[in-house]
């Protein structure tokens, strides 16, 4: 695994053109529209609950009508003319909306959804055979989520322990479950991560190579399982 001295953004031009993503996580559309504008998909599917559904956990961390608020704002932009056609947004759970797209479907998905160690697994799990061969999956937050609770690791009772290795442990364990590779992850306050099937040429593998040699500088690291973000307090 390579950390890259890039930021996601900067990644994003590096993605194929004209080609065909989804975002899983999308609340008021920031990465979206960034997505959007560097990489111009022929067809983007933006799949979230935006809290229509009561036990939707995300409404711990945003009330409901604040999360209604965020799907008005994403249906205005994906309905403007520009991108008339080309964006679809469903209005549901991820593992819902998986079944609904045929195998090898996309050239890249970008997971973003619930942060702990359940939910990224599964969302991981029920994306990657609609996935094209040499497509790839992505996403938000490779790192320590103790950071976002504001507390050392000693401090945390052992739920909270648990959720905060939950993303890092739950991409691991998918990439060691299914036989992918944790390719690079970015070098930001919440890296980026990108997978590659094992043994396949894909997307994500040569773009890895063309980012190492552009970007300023790089870490490799020889195991991810040893890899962990602490909180330096």
């Amino acid at each position: 695994m390579f950390i890259v001295s890039y930021d996601v953004e900067q990644v994003y031009n590096y993605f194929p053109k004209n080609s065909i993503g989804a975002e899983i996580g999308v609340k008021n559309g920031h990465n979206a529209r960034t997505m959007f504008e560097r990489i111009n998909p022929t067809k983007f599917h933006l799949i979230d609950p935006w809290g229509i559904y009561d036990d939707d956990r995300y409404l711990e961390h945003a009330p409901q009508n604040e999360m209604e608020a965020a799907y008005q704002k994403v249906v205005r932009w994906a309905e403007h003319p520009e991108r008339a056609g080309r964006v679809e947004l469903i209005r549901d759970y991820s593992y819902n909306a998986a079944p609904h797209f045929p195998d090898q479907y996309f050239d890249w998905v970008y997971i973003d959804g619930y942060h702990d160690y359940e939910n990224v697994y599964r969302d991981l799990k029920s994306f990657a055979p609609k996935v094209k061969e040499d497509g790839f999956l992505c996403g938000d937050d490779y790192w320590y989520m103790a950071v976002n609770l504001k507390k050392s690791k000693k401090n945390l009772s052992p739920e909270k322990q648990a959720f905060a290795e939950g993303m890092i442990n739950g991409i691991n364990d998918f990439c060691r479950d299914f036989g992918y590779d944790l390719l690079f992850i970015t070098m930001e306050n919440a890296p980026k991560f990108f997978l590659a099937k094992q043994g396949v040429d894909s997307f994500s593998r040569r773009m890895l190579e063309r980012v190492i040699v552009d970007c300023p500088f790089m870490v490799e690291v020889e195991d991810p399982r040893k890899f962990r973000q602490e909180l330096l307090i």
